[in-house]
């Protein structure tokens, strides 16, 4: 099942947004927050994303930071 078949199935919430990536793109996994509304999610990012271009569903840019939490992704 692709990311997008999940999304529409509903086992991603509905502010989830989905990007398709090209294979072997090196890329980031991490726990991250927004600071004005709390909201915590699994980021999957290209390494050359910042963490001020991440968007929180409700809040818009600016506001996430990483948790910290260490992601295994063996």
């Amino acid at each position: 099942m692709t990311a997008e078949e999940m999304y529409i199935s509903g086992r991603y919430p509905r502010d989830t947004k989905i990007i398709n990536f090209k294979e072997g793109l090196q890329h980031k996994v991490s726990e991250v927050i927004c600071i004005k509304c709390a909201k915590r999610w699994i980021a999957v990012r290209p390494y050359s994303t910042l963490l001020k271009e991440l968007e929180c569903a409700h809040c818009g840019k600016g506001y996430c930071i990483e948790t910290g939490e260490i992601i295994e992704t063996d």
